[in-house]
């Protein structure tokens, strides 16, 4: 049997988010979990939980004397550990045939298991690392300077956080949808693929100028390389599931009970800040991670008030008609999505009425798929819930 185990990276500013990920790990996974430190030894006794030191030079100077070549400031600290990621995850531990990799502030759940056999399964030879599809076709690095569209209404380029590197390097680009790098599935055959993200990393060119071409640090790099090669494959972020931290806890409760049987790893920091962008973890909401803990080991919350009429299968396609017993103002997102088709999702913008309409969306037909659910989702909250298969 091919063995997998889990990798994160942590800081050691980034232990209160560590805590809660082997939390989770111990409640909702048999499988080993390495943690790799940072500059800073660990040893908490836990089940299938292995720490491995790992030293960086640069970060050691930047913390011991508040000056190094390519680290000059906190923001630059904070880029620069995440380039780290892909030389760390080129150390292939001998005994595993695959590895997840998850950031220290990821929760797992009781579906991540079977997300992670279920992606193995999918992309068995897979040479690239699979990382989640982000919720914007587009990742703009939070600050962008140019329009999306150019004048005569095509896309602009330059709008792509990752375009200076296409500039640097020359390199052709090709249409992808931006993936974040917080979960990701990868084997020794995505070696490749490390090696040249860790030669970019540490380019000198790019390091000295991280707000031009490391504007998210690692997934800018990967962004890079996906669309280079164009590769553009993906695990679903229905699955994989951000919550912004800014997001209040009844929405973050709300959405976790009503994906409690898909939602497979969490991504948020629950923490009290009044800066979006700042990077100050002191004021960790311990109450709220109860919360969710909570929510997470309790039964799926209220029947849903979806019914689907039926399921037409004809050739290549699938109809889906359903109607809904909600009073739904604006328009909502009909997603689907299923734990047994992880790099499968669908996505449909409609206005929903009543339980005197009946709608219907059309997707590709997948006879083997079980476990398929419809989500109607409205401003980041999930509204409800069904299983379709």
């Amino acid at each position: 049997m091919e063995k997998f185990t889990y990798i994160t990276i942590v800081n050691e500013s980034y232990k209160p988010y560590l805590d809660q990920l082997i939390r989770s790990h111990q409640l909702f996974s048999k499988f080993d979990l390495i943690v790799y430190t940072i500059n800073f030894e660990l040893d908490y006794p836990y089940r299938n939980v292995k720490y491995l030191k790992y030293t960086d030079e640069n970060l050691l100077e930047y913390e011991k004397t508040g000056s190094n070549l390519y680290i000059k400031n906190e923001y630059e600290k904070h880029k620069y550990t995440t380039l780290l990621k892909p030389k760390i995850l080129s150390i292939f531990l001998e005994e595993f045939d695959y590895y997840f990799f998850i950031d220290s502030d990821i929760l797992l759940t009781k579906n991540s298991d079977v997300l992670v056999f279920n992606l193995m399964r999918e992309f068995r030879s897979c040479e690239y690392p699979i990382s989640v599809k982000y919720f914007h076709q587009y990742s703009t690095s939070h600050s962008p300077t140019e329009p999306m569209h150019n004048e005569d209404g095509s896309f602009n380029l330059k709008f792509l956080s990752y375009y200076p590197l296409i500039e640097l390097y020359g390199s052709e680009s090709h249409p992808i949808h931006y993936l974040t790098s917080y979960c990701m599935l990868y084997n020794k055959k995505c070696n490749w693929f490390l090696e040249e993200a860790e030669k970019i990393c540490f380019c000198d060119d790019v390091l000295m100028n991280y707000k031009k071409y490391l504007p998210l640090g690692d997934e800018t790099v990967f962004n890079y390389l996906y669309s280079k090669y164009n590769f553009d494959s993906y695990i679903s972020s229905d699955l994989c599931y951000d919550i912004n931290p800014f997001c209040g806890i009844s929405d973050t409760l709300n959405n976790l009970e009503k994906g409690k049987n898909f939602i497979s790893f969490i991504h948020t920091k629950r923490y009290t800040t009044f800066d979006p962008y700042g990077k100050n973890f002191s004021d960790t909401r311990l109450d709220e991670y109860d919360q969710i803990f909570n929510a997470l080991l309790g039964r799926e919350g209220g029947d849903s008030k979806i019914m689907v009429h039926n399921v037409e299968k004809l050739n290549d396609n699938e109809t889906i008609h359903f109607s809904v017993d909600n009073d739904y103002s604006g328009n909502c997102y009909v997603k689907v999505s299923s734990l047994f088709r992880p790099n499968k999702e669908y996505k449909f913008e409609i206005t929903l009425f009543d339980s005197s309409v009946v709608f219907f969306i059309v997707k590709e037909n997948d006879l083997w798929v079980k476990d398929t659910h419809l989500i109607i989702e409205q401003n980041r909250v999930i509204k409800d819930t069904i299983k379709i298969i």
